[in-house]
């Protein structure tokens, strides 16, 4: 151990070289991240080393690794052993490693703490643990309303959801294919006056874009969806996610689909927005004034900060479970949808439900709202995101108060399945 330290103390070292030197130095001298060095006269001769491998996130990953990464592969070491000599040699990106170890954990934790039922239903909100192209009207009663994001455009994300996971496919027209079926349901469900709403992103390849949403939109045409509208979500600060030899793409499409030319549509949507706050976790803020989405949205162009999960994230560990869902769109963007192409008391939907911000959209804006997702962990995680108008029932005024103050023709509204609601 002392001649780890005298031979290493004057090298560049690797990943796994970084971590046993940190074991020697916390078992010796109790040096670790944060730690004081002055206490000792003798840990002091390393404070140089102490912060150049015992602090900040590069040792943190490093030791979440170490930690599980053997429960993470079942127990395999010689597994283990080939991701270290990876991460030595530079094949792998240790963020890359720690993420893919903490996703594999989380789901062994999650298949152990959540229940094989997670499907909610309430007078407001209801929550179905289905896959999307299995849905009939029978699942979803009248839906004047669909938005969604379909499985982050082949390939860019992994959702735990099999092998055959859609958004995994290694080629592009089998991806197109497998979104046909979703597609083709949602167009089956849709009232004839009702629109649908699809964000939806690029993807680099083999040195190119794969131009996924212009293709997407030639899909849908053979299905019948008429292409009303096109926008773009431009998110600010968006990290590169991609070599520097192009622009970082800091932008995603979001179409705007119909079934007939009678579509409801509200021109005068930003003049009629209710003075209400709106209730959000995202790390820039937790409630916005409605009102402030008419300065977000100019001409087809829907302007956001980047989206977050972190601070669900943390209510979810909190809570005991995981959430493995990175990929989530802005309140924002569902919030213009809602407001532009429904009415109050209409029942919104996102068939690929992810954690819930379209819920979180529609409740807050009086309107019924039913998510789909095939992944019960994210069902769980929807839940954590509404459980503030799931667990009051005195949120469901905020419907009254819509009646109220809209003068809401309810006349075209579906019949009360409740007496409260009948009230």
């Amino acid at each position: 151990e002392f001649l780890v330290i005298s031979h290493n103390i004057k090298r560049n070292l690797a990943q796994s070289e970084q971590l046993q030197m940190r074991k020697v130095l916390r078992k010796h001298y109790g040096i670790s991240q944060g730690g004081r060095t002055d206490l000792d006269p003798a840990a002091q001769q390393y404070k140089a080393l102490n912060k150049q491998i015992c602090s900040g996130t590069y040792a943190a990953k490093q030791d979440f690794i170490d930690k599980h990464a053997l429960a993470a592969y079942n127990g395999n070491a010689e597994k283990v052993s080939r991701l270290w000599a990876k991460l030595d040699s530079g094949k792998v990106k240790l963020n890359n490693v720690y993420n893919d170890i903490k996703t594999k954990i989380g789901k062994k934790i999650n298949e152990a703490v959540i229940p094989d039922v997670v499907d909610l239903e309430t007078k407001a909100i209801t929550l179905i643990n289905k896959d999307s192209k299995l849905l009939t009207r029978i699942d979803t009663g009248k839906v004047n309303l669909i938005i969604c994001s379909p499985a982050y455009a082949f390939g860019m994300y992994e959702y735990g959801n099999g092998k055959e996971e859609f958004g995994q496919e290694l080629d592009i027209s089998l991806y197109l294919t497998n979104a046909r079926d979703f597609f083709t349901v949602c167009y089956s469900i849709l009232e004839e006056d009702g629109s649908l709403f699809v964000v939806i992103s690029d993807c680099v390849r083999e040195g190119e874009y794969k131009i996924v949403p212009e293709q997407f939109l030639f899909m849908m045409q053979t299905i019948g969806w008429k292409i009303n509208d096109k926008l773009i979500w431009n998110k600010i600060s968006t990290q590169p996610t991609s070599k520097l030899n192009r622009t970082v793409c800091g932008h995603e499409q979001m179409y705007h689909f119909v079934k007939s030319e009678n579509f409801y549509y509200n021109q005068d949507w930003a003049d009629e927005i209710p003075d209400i706050q709106i209730k959000t976790i995202d790390d820039s803020s937790t409630e916005f004034p409605l009102r402030s989405l008419a300065d977000k949205v100019k001409n087809s162009i829907i302007t956001t900060e980047k989206s977050s999960t972190r601070a669900i994230k943390k209510m979810c560990e909190v809570r005991g479970f995981h959430c493995g869902n990175s990929a989530t769109f802005r309140i924002e963007v569902p919030l213009f949808a809602i407001l532009a192409a429904s009415r109050p008391l209409d029942r919104v939907m996102d068939i690929f439900s992810g954690t819930g911000v379209t819920g979180a959209a529609s409740f807050q804006t009086s309107r019924y709202y039913t998510g789909v997702d095939l992944n019960k962990s994210f069902i769980e995680v929807s839940k954590v995101r509404l459980e503030g108008f799931l667990n009051n029932p005195d949120d469901f005024k905020i419907f009254l108060r819509a009646i109220k103050n809209n003068n809401v023709d309810v006349t075209h509204f579906a019949s009360p399945t409740t007496e409260t609601e009948a009230a």
